[in-house]
């Protein structure tokens, strides 16, 4: 470790403010922590070494932690980049503080996240769910649903093992399909009560044959894309890696470098095959940053390309690398395609056999409609649950527009 690079910060009420003394040499202590941690380095191609982001420790609560640091990057460019998941807690005295007096002092922690459950669904575009059993040692969970009664995030308070905060989770589906701008919405309105974010995932989506593969994942790594100082993280495979008939082909497969303790890694996953459409191009990458070992700063919810570009430098190539940046509205529509596709195959698959039997018997189809108005008031099917209507539509329209046969009417049909 060099000199000029350990520097300790202090965080008062959520924010980071300098020391007034910067240390040349860490002492023995910090020294034996950093093998847990992995920073930034630079994209190293063979004997070349490129800048990256330099990551300083901080102190935070008593303990050294790194200060996440994003790079910098051109409008054009944050659009391909989404959050998809979000944790974050807010300690209950700013919430009934003097600065921001959202609630009376003498409420209880069920009251303000009852409350505060109903301002966050506000802020999403979704409605407020049910109160459920606490969850993660919280005395008091309520849910947050989109339109079809699915629990897309949930908002959690009381317990003392909790120090007084209160957490608010939003799920990848809940990320999807919330209203245009909600990322700006929820900055806004929780940064004067001086918000930690516990985990964030930022996600990058390569649609086309060509863009990104696990083979490049994994060549990157080969080639310290990923590394620490010129030594490589710890990384891991997940799924069916065998090529050949055999063993049923490569498919379903997970690179993933870095570890949890560290509170940084990176995860490039074949998506499509997460749905079932082996066939699917759709490649992801995702880094999950966690308040383990690492401070994240607030502004990484209004800038993910920032902190996603700043996370490695294979991600900082990545977001440069591709011309055609894929946007949210995209993500929407592929999920609610693929989402859709799967559940019409199983449709065919299984109950299409019995359709055909039916109709051949009752051809009138009044039977199908009896069917349809005696189930509406069950629950959505599990596969469907996550999308939103427009979403749901969308997604309809666009499997029968793929596998209707278009008829000609002005030939007659046997």
């Amino acid at each position: 470790m060099t000199s000029q690079i350990f520097t300790p910060l202090h965080a008062e009420n959520g924010q980071l403010s300098d020391a007034k003394k910067i240390f040349d040499v860490p002492s023995p202590a910090v020294k034996k922590m950093l093998p847990l941690f992995e920073a930034d380095v630079p994209y190293m191609e063979p004997r070349k070494v490129s800048k990256s982001v330099e990551e300083k420790l901080v102190i935070e609560g008593g303990k050294v932690k790194f200060a996440t640091e994003g790079r910098q990057i051109e409008a054009k460019h944050q659009g391909g980049v989404i959050c998809d998941y979000l944790r974050f807690t807010v300690l209950r005295n700013n919430l009934i503080g003097h600065k921001t007096r959202l609630m009376p002092e003498d409420s209880s922690d069920e009251d303000i996240a009852r409350v505060l459950a109903y301002q966050f669904s506000g802020l999403l575009g979704y409605t407020f769910g049910v109160q459920r059993a606490g969850r993660d040692y919280y005395e008091h969970t309520f849910t947050i649903e989109n339109a079809f009664g699915h629990e897309v995030a949930s908002v959690s308070g009381g317990g003392e093992s909790q120090r007084d905060t209160f957490c608010f989770t939003l799920k990848g589906e809940g990320c999807t399909y919330a209203l245009p701008g909600w990322e700006k919405r929820v900055s806004a309105f929780f940064e004067p009560m001086f918000p930690k974010i516990t985990r964030i995932d930022l996600a990058r989506d390569c649609w086309e044959h060509g863009q990104l593969c696990i083979e490049s994942a994994v060549q990157a790594y080969k080639d310290h894309a990923f590394s620490y100082r010129a030594r490589r993280p710890k990384h891991a495979e997940y799924g069916s890696w065998l090529d050949g008939e055999e063993f049923g082909g490569q498919h379903s497969r997970t690179f993933q470098v870095g570890k949890r303790e560290s509170g940084k890694l990176i995860r490039i996953y074949e998506k499509g095959h997460q749905f079932g459409m082996m066939d699917c191009q759709w490649v992801r990458a995702e880094v999950e940053l966690r308040s383990v070992n690492r401070v994240i700063p607030w502004e990484a919810l209004t800038k993910p390309g920032d902190y996603f570009a700043g996370a490695y430098e294979f991600c900082n190539w990545l977001v440069h690398h591709l011309d055609k940046c894929p946007t949210p509205v995209k993500t929407q529509a592929a999920v609610a395609e693929i989402s859709v596709e799967k559940v019409m195959k199983w449709v065919a698959r299984v109950v299409a056999p019995v359709l055909v039997q039916i109709t051949s018997v009752m051809p009138d189809f009044d039977w199908l409609e009896t069917i349809v108005l005696n189930n509406v008031h069950r629950p959505m099917p599990r596969g469907l649950r996550g999308l939103n209507h427009s979403a749901l539509d969308h997604g309809m329209k666009s499997y029968f527009r793929r596998n209707t046969p278009f008829i000609n009417p002005g030939v007659a049909v046997a």
